[in-house]
């Protein structure tokens, strides 16, 4: 999933590669380790909460604003059906694009992408 969301963003906005180090193949595997962790906290809020506030830190630490989160949903949106292929159904869509606005919705409402944020 990885190779096909970075190809996708830099297609869609290629200003955003000067976000990433040169070393793509561990910003692939950082992408893919927190995509699981948080998938995989879906059904509980609060661990989830707490998940992408460090995500979304980490995010901010790199200059990414909520203007790239829409970016970033559109190329993520793409790579689902890229990685899936022909298996890549209206619901297999819907279901990962509700999981990724669940993800930017706690990022936003937490407030975690503002200089100012506290640390959990």
């Amino acid at each position: 999933m990885a190779d096909h969301f970075y190809t996708r963003l830099f297609e869609i906005a290629p200003e955003s590669r000067a976000l990433f180090g040169n070393d793509m193949a561990k910003q692939k595997k950082v992408f893919s380790g927190a995509l699981a962790m948080l998938i995989g906290q879906i059904g509980d809020r609060n661990r989830l909460k707490t998940s992408v506030g460090y995500v979304a830190r980490m995010h901010a630490k790199k200059g990414v604003t909520p203007e790239y989160l829409a970016i970033g949903g559109q190329a993520f949106h793409q790579a689902v059906c890229d990685f899936y292929g022909d298996a890549c159904t209206e619901d297999l869509q819907r279901a990962w694009a509700a999981a990724y606005d669940e993800i930017v919705e706690i990022m936003l409402a937490t407030g975690f992408l503002e200089d100012d944020a506290p640390a959990i």
